[in-house]
């Protein structure tokens, strides 16, 4: 097996931010140089391993640097690290593109359509564990796609369970700079990226990011009657612990979207 993360995370970050960025259309797609960057990792390992029945069909050809031509980029082209994600497929589909979407219901699956037209969710991965848990990390990634932080910067340190290597740490900074995290759920300085995503926390991250910046300061209790009046959930008497699924958070981030930009 080639471990291509581990192969990508080294060179990518040894190459540093400003000639990393060279080598992607946005911040997740690379471009034809990082394509080409990583086509020749995968030729080389193949030929390492000797992986068949690749290996005994390759030539002999040496591929040369690819380092990126930056005359050629269009003037006045923001630099791709400023770029917002975008996926590589419509997401107007007529048809959920997602394996383990067919069995859900009608309503799950028109909320997760809505959510693809929202440019929440990507139509490039063929699963999307709609029933599985959400990670806390995992659930930021997604939550910023509609809440578009107005500032972006590399990770600070402010929880020490994150390291400013781990792809998701500059989405919790700005999560952090937008103040939608609640100080309750990250105890002893730790965001536990890995935890899953409770029914009190999804329902904390929504109200904070409804309201203005400067109103977000609020606890739990608050947030959940604000949650009742504006609809989100029927019942305050509720197990605010109870884990959640990656459904009911998207579900809960396209009504965010919804209230906020519809």
């Amino acid at each position: 097996m080639i471990d291509l993360h581990s192969l990508t995370f080294e060179a990518f970050c040894s190459m540093g931010s400003e000639t990393c960025q060279n080598y992607f259309n946005d911040t997740t797609h690379v471009n034809d140089y990082g394509g080409a960057l990583l086509a020749d990792m995968m030729v080389k390992e193949i030929r390492r391993l000797r992986i068949e029945p690749p290996c005994s069909h390759m030539n002999h050809t040496v591929s040369g640097g690819w380092e990126p031509d930056l005359s050629l980029r269009p003037q006045g082209q923001a630099e791709s690290s400023k770029i917002e994600e975008r996926p590589n497929l419509s997401m107007d589909l007529p048809e959920l593109p997602y394996e383990d979407c067919r069995s859900l219901t009608k309503k799950d699956v028109e909320m997760l359509k809505q959510a693809m037209k929202c440019g929440l969710l990507d139509p490039c991965v063929r699963y999307l564990h709609p029933l599985e848990e959400m990670p806390r990390a995992q659930f930021v990634f997604l939550f910023l796609k509609a809440v578009k932080p107005t500032l972006r910067r590399p990770w600070q340190g402010e929880y020490c369970d994150l390291s400013r290597y781990e792809y998701d740490a500059e989405q919790i900074q700005a999560a952090w700079d937008e103040n939608l995290i609640d100080p309750e759920t990250t105890p002893d300085d730790r965001f536990r990226p890995d935890d899953p995503l409770t029914l009190g926390e999804l329902i904390s991250f929504t109200v904070r990011a409804f309201r203005p910046k400067q109103q977000r300061r609020i606890g739990s209790l608050e947030c959940i009657r604000e949650a009742e009046k504006l609809g989100w959930i029927k019942d305050t008497c509720q197990d605010m612990n109870r884990v959640v699924t990656r459904a009911e958070a998207i579900q809960m981030t396209v009504n965010l979207y919804c209230e906020k930009f519809t």
